[in-house]
């Protein structure tokens, strides 16, 4: 579990430190396999500091979220009962959202995945 952790905790790191120019329209959209806030499963648990660590950097970059309209979660892991979580996210430039104020993001149905594509 602590390679997990890493592997995230690499990422986030990564992640903030990106340089994506705020004047040019962008968009960083997958499976970040990481939930913003406790919400984002039906149970309880997750890592509050990898969400932290996750809010940390989207507040860092200035990114703005694209909305999902259709679901909650993207995520079960087809056990009964279910657990499901929230991992993938899309985000963009504050010129996209200007330039394109009534961007979202749409879930599909799944089909034979983990994942809602």
């Amino acid at each position: 579990m602590a390679h997990v952790f890493m592997k995230r905790r690499n990422f986030v790191d990564w992640f903030d430190n990106i340089q994506m120019p705020n004047e040019v329209d962008w968009l960083v959209v997958g499976d970040f396999n990481l939930t913003k806030n406790p919400s984002d499963r039906n149970r309880l648990g997750g890592n509050a500091t990898e969400m932290l660590g996750f809010n940390e950097a989207i507040s860092s970059l200035g990114i703005v979220e694209i909305p999902l309209h259709g679901r909650k979660f993207t995520w079960t892991n087809k056990q009964l009962p279910p657990m499901v979580e929230r991992l993938d996210w899309f985000f963009t430039s504050n010129s996209w959202t200007l330039a394109y104020p009534h961007t979202l993001a749409h879930s599909l149905t799944l089909e034979t995945s983990d994942y809602w594509p």
